[in-house]
């Protein structure tokens, strides 16, 4: 089968853009062309690609494994332009890197590792480490302070190109002091009836938690609010330390209050949720050299399910 490469070109700006509006902007085109072409495509392909909720972006099956083959192989073709170019010639610059205070030890390691791994290849690139809260990360590469963030549940996905590079545990946990008084909790729905604690007033984490275990209820978790909001898990151990409510944490982070009994896992027969910690870089900012093969280096894939964070 002979592509349309150029439409092919549309449907990926299309899906890292998040909608048409902004995709069309992005190709110096109209709204209509592009969902001609788009419609072009699926015609030619003979599947659907996308559907839409509103204005919310879905990929199918088909336009998934699409969308995948298609990244990678002009990711690949990107590295290899960027090999030739930076052939010959000494790398240089500086990277400037954000990072959770309370990260697990494992992910700074990694960073860290792979930094000095890095500069034996390309000893003229420096980095920088700004250690921030997650809004703080966030915010950061919004404001182009930092080129790269290492952060879980980023708010603003649509903003940003996720590079998901490990999975961490995520428990739900309260003292039993806690839930002594508040009498002790049965079901997902009972956990949504208490004082729950999470990173902001959004429940980034307790929804996925919640969609992953007891979809039903996200209507009932959507109409209340975090009785505190805190940007930092440190701190939320800290709340519930305090007896403040339920709370869904790393598990690195409880570990040792759970085995000295200060906390108590929430349901535990239900699973711990798996959460990825992603890379995030601005969308349409354009990557340097030296930023690409930092990248390379720490071998960060764009695996199948990073595009369906939109």
């Amino acid at each position: 089968m002979d592509i349309d490469y150029n439409k092919l070109v549309f449907f990926l700006t299309v899906v890292r853009s998040g909608g048409l509006t902004a995709a069309a902007k992005k190709l110096y085109r109209t709204q209509s062309a592009v969902s001609q072409a788009l419609n072009a495509l699926e015609r030619q392909l003979g599947f659907k690609l996308i559907t839409w909720e509103g204005k919310r972006l879905r990929l199918t099956r088909e336009g998934t494994l699409v969308y995948n083959a298609a990244e990678n192989r002009l990711r690949a073709i990107e590295e290899e332009v960027t090999a030739i170019k930076s052939s010959g010639q000494e790398v240089g610059g500086s990277i400037e890197i954000g990072m959770l205070n309370d990260a697990s030890t494992q992910l700074h390691e990694l960073l860290f590792t792979k930094i000095a791994q890095f500069r034996t290849n390309y000893p003229a690139v420096t980095f920088k480490i700004h250690f921030h809260t997650s809004v703080g990360i966030e915010q950061a590469l919004l404001d182009r302070e930092i080129d790269l963030g290492f952060l879980i549940n980023f708010r603003g996905q649509q903003r940003f190109r996720l590079i998901e590079i490990s999975t961490e545990q995520h428990l739900v946990v309260a003292s039993p002091q806690y839930l002594t008084r508040v009498g002790g909790v049965a079901s997902v729905s009972d956990v949504i009836s208490k004082d729950l604690i999470d990173i902001d007033q959004y429940f980034t984490c307790f929804t996925p938690w919640v969609e992953y275990h007891d979809a039903a209820s996200l209507p009932i978790l959507e109409k209340k609010a975090a009785v505190i909001a805190v940007p930092d898990f440190r701190a939320i151990e800290q709340l519930v330390l305090a007896h403040q409510g339920i709370a869904v944490v790393p598990k690195y982070l409880v570990d040792k209050d759970l085995a000295r009994g200060r906390l108590v896992q929430v349901l535990p027969k239900l699973s711990a949720l798996q959460v990825w910690v992603s890379c995030a870089i601005e969308r349409g900012r354009q990557e340097r050299p030296c930023e690409e093969l930092f990248l390379k280096t720490l071998s960060l894939k764009y695996p199948t399910g990073t595009i369906l964070k939109f």
